[in-house]
């Protein structure tokens, strides 16, 4: 009996329980007095804890023993950077392999490229245009541009590519027709422009001659005779004839100081018995100076330290060691050397007449 009494106690609660649980009596003024202040004071001890956190972290932050609030990542952060450290793998191109036409053509390209460039080669060569060419020439100042050219064999029917595969040939013909041409430099310009430049002998002096004055070059050689009008003003002539010795004239002349060389108004030929090769320069300022031509890169340079000393005009003579005297000296010696010789004349002949008398 008492179990069907429990049973049907909470057969008669569980109503009462659902029943409070789905309408609920209303609170009292006091109970959400006391409620509100219960969450007020929840608030106010998470501010002090977060406060009581945020003065913590600074004071070790100042201390360097962790990074500062600013600094501080959350795990979400972290996490992003870990990904984005995580590079994908790059996705690998299989090369294709090459056909066989592919193949074909790369290995007959050389052949292709080549002979479609021989092809263009020979449709220019049959042209008009193979032969339209313009030369320029430079540096020629005693032969005209014209005479050059001949000179050269260098002709209006001549291909370009003749002058530009050969320019060697039309060089040395140039160098062995002209006389003045030191050196000749045939260039090309695209598309058919070439410039001819040429280097030219100087001048060392001109040789006086029955026809007038033959100019004689650096290297030796003797050129055309040039009329007297067209010679400079502070030119060198030079009197001799022998061509050994005007090739060693032309090289010590080069081989001397250009003032020096310029300070030379005429060389001629002493005529010494003695020395066969002396001669006789007469100096612009002048002085005549002595000098054998085997000796004259050697003994000429000391005019340069004397001639402020002498009272032109004086003779500086360099045949045997370096002296200076004048013509008046020169004359008086003369003078004493005749009469020296003309006693020993009459001595002599004194002498042999006595010699005749006492053997008869």
């Amino acid at each position: 009996m008492s179990e069907k009494k429990q049973e049907h106690e909470e057969k008669v609660k569980e109503p009462k329980t659902s029943e409070h649980k789905e309408g609920r009596a209303p609170l009292t003024e006091w109970q959400q007095l006391n409620l509100e202040f219960l969450k007020k004071k929840k608030q106010k001890e998470a501010e002090k804890e977060k406060q009581k956190k945020e003065e913590r972290l600074e004071k070790l932050a100042r201390y360097g023993k962790i990074p500062p609030k600013e600094n501080i990542e959350t795990k979400e952060d972290k996490k992003e950077k870990v990904k984005k450290k995580i590079k994908k793998p790059k996705k690998v191109k299989v090369k294709k392999g090459l056909t066989k036409r592919q193949r074909a053509v790369i290995k007959a390209l050389p052949v292709i490229i080549v002979s479609f460039l021989l092809f263009m080669a020979s449709l220019f060569a049959i042209s008009p245009y193979s032969k339209k060419k313009t030369i320029i020439v430079k540096g020629s100042s005693h032969t005209p541009s014209k005479t050059v050219l001949k000179e050269a064999h260098i002709e209006s029917s001549d291909y370009i590519f003749s002058l530009l595969l050969h320019p060697k040939t039309y060089e040395n013909r140039l160098k062995v027709a002209n006389p003045w041409v030191s050196s000749a430099k045939l260039s090309y310009q695209f598309p058919n422009y070439f410039t001819l430049m040429i280097k030219e002998y100087s001048v060392v002096g001109y040789i006086q001659t029955d026809t007038g004055y033959q100019p004689l070059l650096s290297n030796g050689n003797v050129v055309v005779a040039a009329p007297v009008s067209e010679l400079p003003e502070a030119s060198l002539t030079i009197s001799l004839t022998d061509q050994k010795m005007l090739k060693e004239l032309a090289k010590d002349l080069l081989a001397l100081d250009k003032n020096l060389r310029d300070s030379i108004q005429s060389i001629s030929l002493a005529g010494s018995t003695s020395t066969s090769d002396l001669l006789i320069l007469a100096m612009r300022d002048g002085n005549t100076v002595r000098v054998p031509l085997s000796e004259m890169i050697m003994k000429l340079p000391y005019y340069s330290k004397i001639k402020d000393k002498l009272t032109p005009p004086a003779i500086v003579d360099m045949e045997v060691g370096i002296y200076a005297t004048t013509s008046e000296i020169e004359a008086k010696q003369a003078e004493k050397t005749s009469d020296s010789s003309e006693t020993q004349q009459t001595e002599e002949a004194t002498a042999e007449s006595q010699e005749e008398t006492g053997q008869q």
